[in-house]
């Protein structure tokens, strides 16, 4: 995971879209990077999506996190969803990114400002 491993680069908030079968529901999501070695990085996706509207949606296991920058991230639930859950659930996905530092913040623009020398 992100946090448990290399070198911690940071967090940050993005806005996107949860998107299962056909609908799709505005979404705020955390993403947390680590440097595993000179050119590996991990990432951890997380996102809040309300229970009621994943289980009114079909909702299994997984759905499809739409990023800020219109990538698709495949985002899952450990458990089965039920109306025990709370009503919001955290979905995660865990990626793996081998690059340079400038492919990374291609691949992850929402680390850019945090990252790059001069950022807010």
């Amino acid at each position: 995971m992100a946090s448990e491993n290399g070198e911690h680069l940071g967090e940050v908030d993005g806005q996107g879209r949860i998107r299962l079968q056909s609908q799709e529901s505005p979404a705020a999501y955390k993403m947390r990077a680590a440097r595993q070695d000179e050119d590996g990085y991990a990432i951890l996706i997380s996102v809040l999506a309300p229970r009621d509207w994943l289980l009114d949606n079909g909702f299994d296991k997984t759905a499809d996190l739409i990023r800020g920058n219109n990538d698709v991230v495949r985002v899952s639930f450990e458990d089965a969803l039920d109306l025990s859950d709370n009503i919001a659930v955290q979905l995660t996905c865990e990626q793996d990114f081998r690059g340079s530092h400038d492919n990374f913040l291609r691949a992850y623009p929402e680390f850019a400002a945090t990252l790059e020398p001069g950022g807010a």
